[in-house]
């Protein structure tokens, strides 16, 4: 008898992959989660991942952005929020986390939820059923305070809100996966206080 894999941990080239296994583990309507700060490039990944989902419209709640995040200050909140409005949805948590060194730039995504702040020594109880995680850095490069790009942070936050855009698309059965000229696919351009797309060349 084969255990079917409860966590994977790949390239974002392979993010179809993850999206087709986080749509197969939503088990209720689901909602996400998205923990981090904007204040530090490590930390980004959460936020910047629920603005794009945000902006791409996705229909369901979505906790924590670039205007809003979710660091350990604002985690009570969620915590008391979940408790009283989500306890029947399938919480889908994104956050960043330290990892080994051959996995650093890749998404790990998890049928269990996660405890926020423990690759730091931070404790803080479980949340979420489902996590999907960007390994930012490695434990050596972190304590030598040797900091991941900003742009490679990017890329994973583009990749994670795909994978969770098109895994709640696929449980809604709404045939709106996102093609080659999606949302994410072009830069956002403020013009006249209005958001503007312009196609990455």
């Amino acid at each position: 008898m084969i255990t079917p894999l409860n966590s994977l941990t790949l390239p974002v080239q392979f993010s179809p992959i993850l999206s087709h296994r986080l749509g197969r583990w939503l088990k209720a309507t689901p909602i996400v989660v998205a923990l981090g700060s904007d204040k530090h490039t490590t930390d980004c990944f959460g936020p910047l991942a629920g603005y794009y989902l945000q902006a791409m419209g996705l229909p369901t709640f979505v906790y924590g952005n670039l205007n809003k995040p979710i660091n350990a200050n604002a985690l009570p909140e969620i915590y008391q929020t979940i408790k009283s409005k989500h306890q029947n949805n399938t919480v889908v948590v994104l956050d960043s986390m330290i990892g080994f060194k051959h996995d650093v730039g890749k998404l790990k995504l998890s049928n269990e939820g996660l405890y926020p702040g423990s690759g730091i020594g931070k404790v803080f109880p479980l949340i979420g059923d489902i996590s999907l995680t960007a390994i930012v850095t490695d434990k050596e490069s972190f304590l030598k305070k040797e900091l991941v790009g900003l742009g490679q942070i990017h890329k994973l936050a583009m990749a994670a809100a795909k994978i969770v855009f098109n895994s709640v698309a696929q449980y809604f059965n709404k045939a709106c996966l996102l093609d080659s000229k999606s949302v994410l696919d072009r830069q956002f351009l403020m013009e006249d206080g209005r958001w503007k797309m312009e196609d990455v060349l």
